[in-house]
């Protein structure tokens, strides 16, 4: 072994694993991702689907006057004179997911904070808590949820004390002052507006806004004396979810008080409560619940259990009272909000990128979508057969497949409706009358879509393989052989989205209408193999049914998006340059051997935007349509064939030829399984792959130092390295 070869291999490797990095799936085209020159620039179609837009206000949250109000006796929270500090959050029911809504208020179009644990207010713009040195109320104000003139003045739009962020935990609509009594419950949470009063014994908060009666929390923080936690550790129970949450400098908790809103039937209909935390000690006190209704003579202060009467309430006297107004339906909204990277309002395709590197299929679409659960719907030609019109549901009676289940049965939404009749005995099926017909020259072989809406912000992605004659079905139960796979969730937790099989690792046994489904790729786990395959059974044999126990391969599918682009393409306009400044948008990544490619075939890409039901496509497609087309509507009546172009992008696969040295694994292509093929071989003296010789040697003049002479040296490694970087 030649010591010397492998030295400088091993340095040369990282020099050209740099140049051939993978881009990575975040859903932001970055100058390391090399995506190169866009495939499709969007220059003649303002969206359909609406532009992407800042909002310019998040509501009017200075108008609010009902919500959360509480009595806190000063001797309990150590306070004498001077500033007192408070920092509050809409918080999980069990503490542990943390909303957007914080005072003083995040930076606008901040999405919820999730896990407290990793939270750091300390990395986010500005302070997330308020100083104030409360002033002397002229008359005590009423616990009763509504904020009176003992609480002085409007505060002004943009103060501190106000919120200046949409609520990532739903804007609350119906106007129910408990939510309970003959209603439906309160159905968001937020913070508006932050209000804070004194007497010689007293403190009084109102907190305007709402908090949804399903368990929630809103969690205030009080720095009232020295000493404190910065950042949190040690708290008891649930709460220790917490434990970790840091805050900004300046800002030292000494106790928390935890408002909790729940409902029940009956005439006990909204229970209100409150948990309090010494944070010096850990020590938790439940200090009472108050069971309130929409009547209007009701007393609205906080209770607690007689212990010696299980089951009944009085009065606390004296001490810390509570009272909830769930009537708010003005102040902060809580529709989606253009220029975060979660929220979106509206959904545009300004240009497509593609490329394949390390046995991967990477595709970079940027624009926006929707936060509504709009659809990105892509599908792939890689290989022979495939379907030029979709298919729907199967018709048996017809001798007709159709395809699987997939995502509340987009594909049978968005395939043939019916099969058409047919000469059943003959066996004989016409063409289907309806469904998405593609380009001429273009046949489906995999299908993939990216969907997001909700509060908080859910990202969901679904694949599945398409055979030329429908899926697989079991001759006896007729129940899917085919998988399909999905994977997402909160984006917090995905994004990007990985298809390892955490969510649904494999089902085995048909759901719902028979249909199979993972968290894997499906074509690479053992009922999903190509068309092809031969054992461990084979699918072109009926009678053979996939066996009980499969393996899935992780990471052979990942997707992101981030839709914080506000320019681009508009409502109005389309051009190449405003398309061009857009970085940001929609990533995808895909093992080849899960696409089915063939190795040998162009890879075409179809992909659309479409609405939430896969029902209606907008005017956004791939290769583009007419200048000025409106949104093409009916997905099942769209016929790709008869637009003018092709609806549908193309990576261009080139064939490896005898000058493309760098081609060792004789793909089509010059990636990092070329550069590590070569490497192994030269390691090992390994002559298949040498690349150059002396044209006195016998070496063909016209290859790089003359072509192949039988041995393999420091000039054949030089050669590939300069045919490597060249790309050839």
């Amino acid at each position: 072994m030649n010591t010397s070869k492998l030295m400088s291999a091993a340095a040369l490797f990282g020099i050209a694993g740099l140049a051939v990095a993978a881009p990575t799936v975040n859903g932001v085209n970055a100058e390391a991702d090399g995506y190169g020159q866009p495939l499709y620039v969007n220059t003649a179609n303002p969206t359909s689907f609406g532009d992407n837009q800042l909002v310019a206000s998040v509501g009017d949250p200075e108008l609010v006057t009902k919500g959360i109000e509480i009595r806190i006796p000063l001797a309990d929270i150590g306070y004498t004179s001077g500033a007192i500090r408070f920092s509050l959050m809409v918080n999980g029911g069990n503490h542990g997911f943390l909303s957007n809504q914080v005072l003083a208020s995040l930076p606008g179009n901040t999405a919820n904070l999730g896990n407290p644990a990793v939270v750091d207010f300390t990395t986010i713009a500005g302070n997330q808590f308020i100083s104030i040195t409360p002033a002397n109320a002229t008359t005590a104000p009423v616990i009763d949820g509504t904020r009176e003139a003992a609480y002085g003045v409007n505060l002004a739009p943009g103060n501190a004390r106000i919120q200046g962020n949409y609520t990532g935990f739903g804007d609350a609509t119906h106007g129910n002052r408990s939510g309970r009594n003959g209603g439906p419950g309160n159905d968001g949470s937020e913070i508006d507006g932050f209000y804070v009063r004194r007497d010689a014994t007293f403190l009084y908060v109102f907190i305007a806004g709402n908090l949804e009666d399903n368990g929630n929390k809103l969690e205030l923080f009080i720095d009232s004396k020295a000493g404190g936690q910065n950042q949190l550790a040690g708290l008891p129970g649930d709460f220790a979810n917490m434990n970790g949450m840091k805050f900004d400098a300046g800002f030292d908790a000494d106790y928390l008080y935890s408002f909790f809103c729940y409902g029940t039937t009956g005439p006990a209909v909204t229970n209100v409560g409150i948990d309090a935390v010494d944070l010096a000690t850990s020590t938790q006190t439940f200090l009472g619940l108050n069971r309130m209704t929409d009547a209007a003579a009701v007393e609205p202060s906080l209770y607690i259990e007689d212990v010696n009467l299980p089951g009944t309430y009085v009065v606390q006297p004296g001490g810390t009272r509570l009272a909830i107004d769930n009537s708010n339906i003005a102040g902060v909204v809580g529709q989606t909000v253009g220029g975060s990277a979660d929220n979106s309002t509206g959904s545009e395709i300004d240009a497509v990128y593609a490329k394949v590197e390390n046995n991967r299929l990477f595709v970079m679409v940027t624009g926006n979508l929707q936060s509504s659960f709009n659809k990105l719907e892509l599908f792939f030609d890689v290989r022979s057969g495939g379907q030029s019109r979709l298919r729907g549901a199967s018709n048996l009676l017809n001798n007709y497949n159709g395809n699987p289940a997939i995502d509340f049965n987009c594909l049978r939404r968005m395939g043939s409706s019916d099969a058409a009749m047919a000469d059943v005995f003959a066996g004989i099926t016409t063409e289907a009358i309806d469904g998405l017909k593609f380009d001429d020259g273009f046949t489906a072989d995999y299908y993939m879509n990216l969907t997001t809406g909700g509060s908080p912000i859910q990202v969901y992605t679904n694949v599945a393989f398409l055979r030329t004659n429908g899926l697989r079905l079991d001759p006896l139960t007729f129940a899917s052989q085919d998988y399909t796979g999905w994977e997402g969730g909160n984006k917090l937790d995905f994004n990007p989205i990985n298809f390892t099989g955490r969510s649904t690792p494999i089902a085995t046994s048909p759901t719902g209408d028979g249909e199979l489904f993972s968290s894997f790729g499906p074509r690479t786990l053992t009922a999903g193999l190509p068309d092809t395959a031969t054992p461990p059974y084979s699918p072109d044999n009926p009678f053979n049914t996939p066996p009980v126990s499969l393996t899935g391969t992780p990471g052979l599918i990942d997707s992101a998006i981030n839709n914080s682009n506000t320019a681009g393409i508009t409502a109005a306009a389309a051009s190449e340059a405003l398309a061009l400044a857009v970085t940001t948008g929609m990533e995808f990544s895909i093992d080849l051997a899960e696409l089915g490619w063939d190795g040998t075939s162009n890879i075409k890409i179809c992909g659309f935007i479409n609405g939430s039901d896969h029902g209606f496509a907008s005017n956004q497609v791939f290769g583009g349509l007419p200048a000025g087309a409106a949104s093409l509507g009916e997905i099942r009546n769209v016929n790709f064939a008869a637009i003018a172009g092709n609806q549908y992008v193309e990576i261009v696969i080139n064939p490896p030829t005898a000058a493309c040295l760098a081609d060792v694994v004789a793909d089509g292509s010059v990636d990092g399984s070329d550069f590590i093929a070569f490497i192994n071989s030269f390691a090992i003296g390994d002559a298949s792959v040498d690349p150059a010789a002396d044209v006195a040697g016998g070496g063909d003049p016209n290859l790089p130092e003359g072509g192949p002479d039988g041995t393999i040296d420091g000039t054949d490694f030089i050669a590939f390295i300069n045919a490597f970087a060249a790309g050839c």
